[in-house]
């Protein structure tokens, strides 16, 4: 990720309440959050391998930035400019 980032380093939801728009809502918090504390970005690694968690990113307006690896996994720097 970049300096100056809010950076969310996991999101979580329990399968029995995945679909019902939890997901995109603690997103939603977690940007206001970062435009409240006056930074420039929302920005998170999202797992190669997991294209649900990235279709939600980028549906809520995440933007692809880099490529990247992190503790062996290849992942996609994704970032929501403020």
């Amino acid at each position: 990720t970049e300096e100056g980032e809010f950076y969310l380093d996991s999101l979580a939801v329990s399968n029995q309440y995945r679909g019902k728009g939890i997901a995109s809502k603690l997103l939603d918090a977690a940007i206001s959050r970062a435009r409240e504390l006056g930074l420039p970005a929302v920005g998170l690694l999202c797992d190669k391998g997991n294209p649900k968690a990235e279709r939600l990113y980028t549906k809520v307006g995440f933007q692809y930035v880099n490529d990247t690896t992190w503790g062996g996994h290849a992942m996609k720097h994704l970032q929501y400019k403020l």
